[in-house]
């Protein structure tokens, strides 16, 4: 269950956000020949459906459908408590509380005549008892509609990149809250969710390199009282109204490493704002290019080795960049938002990976 607040802020995402985007994917089904589009949401997987209503599970899971015409609807595994809640924090039209979301869907396919050609957002990975509950209650033509989205997210708008910015700065204060001396890990890392917390971020993940030359990896504190080393890393990812970023940051006592640091930032902001073009990140030993292009928070796209989704166009998009720099024999991970250049124009870091 997700801990931090869920709301919807009319100032920051107006409902005309949410109208014209599912007017775009409306345009984009009477294109593709689909009648009903539909869109699967959890704890992990909340991506899409946020972007599409607002809407972002604290549990459980829903099912959005899209008609070709109107508000959308959503079938949701929630009790009808919990349905002037859903109302107040997403742009829907219908809330339907359900444990079989795929017989609601079914219905809502037949009252609406839209029981054609049905497409769903990532259909490979829709749990087997939706499509299965869909199938018995005679809804048969359907099909793939992975494609039809990500032509929807292929470039970030406006309000996509100021959600994302403020996600950034949260991201960068949290981690500033660290203090330079910290008595121990666990402090640090309850230091970066406190502030993060308090900012309004809705999702916090902390992970530390405890000792930056001996393992330079991340990973999730698990207990407390492990000592923070002379140079370690920390790391935050952050959502902040459905927007993921993540940063991190060097935290040491060293001259000589808050030097390499401070050099490894320079490279890392000239490679970031040459985006799409990876050829500037040849200094790397290695580097990660992650997005929100569905409905998982930061995916591969790009990497110095291969990823699944290697193929996928950068251009417009915001993106985090991860990238290791040995400085003076220092392993120096920068990570830090990016709003990748277009059109030949230049990217643009979202807030500024140096400290």
């Amino acid at each position: 269950m997700r801990r931090g607040l869920l709301s919807w802020s009319k100032t920051e995402i107006p409902h005309t956000v949410f109208d014209m985007r599912i007017a775009q994917a409306q345009a984009a089904m009477s294109s593709d020949g689909v009648d009903a589009l539909l869109v699967y949401t959890n704890h992990t997987r909340p991506a899409a459906v946020s972007w599409l209503t607002g809407f972002v599970p604290y549990w459980s899971e829903s099912l959005l459908f899209v008609p070709r015409d109107g508000r959308p609807a959503l079938a949701a595994a929630l009790s009808k408590r919990v349905h002037e809640w859903i109302a107040r924090t997403a742009w829907v039209g219908e809330i339907v509380g359900t444990p079989r979301l795929g017989r609601e869907i079914a219905k809502l396919c037949f009252s609406n005549g839209s029981a054609g050609r049905i497409g769903v957002v990532e259909y490979e990975m829709l749990p087997t008892r939706i499509a299965a509950d869909l199938r018995e209650a005679g809804v048969t033509d359907v099909s793939d509609a992975t494609a039809l989205f990500e032509r929807l997210r292929a470039r970030a708008d406006g309000i996509e990149i100021a959600l994302s910015a403020h996600a950034a700065q949260i991201a960068r204060e949290a981690l500033a809250s660290a203090g330079e001396r910290p008595g121990d890990l666990a402090a640090a890392v309850a230091a970066v969710e406190r502030s993060a917390r308090w900012q309004g971020a809705e999702e916090v993940y902390v992970a530390v390199a405890p000792e930056l030359r001996e393992y330079p990896s991340y990973y999730r504190l698990q207990a407390a009282g492990i000592a923070a080393g002379e140079s370690f890393g920390i790391r935050v990812t952050v959502a902040y109204k459905g927007h993921w970023v993540r940063m991190a940051r060097t935290v040491t006592t060293d001259r000589r490493v808050a030097e390499a640091a401070r050099r490894a930032a320079e490279r890392f902001a000239e490679a970031a704002v040459r985006l799409p073009d990876t050829a500037s990140l040849a200094t790397a030993s290695r580097w990660l290019v992650e997005g929100t292009i569905r409905s998982s928070p930061l995916e591969p796209l790009a990497a110095s080795s291969a990823v699944a989704n290697s193929a996928q166009p950068l251009e417009g998009k915001i993106v985090t960049l991860s990238a290791t720099f040995v400085v003076d024999d220092w392993p120096i991970r920068v990570v830090a938002p990016v709003l990748v250049g277009n059109g030949g124009r230049p990217g643009a870091l979202l807030a500024d990976p140096a400290w």
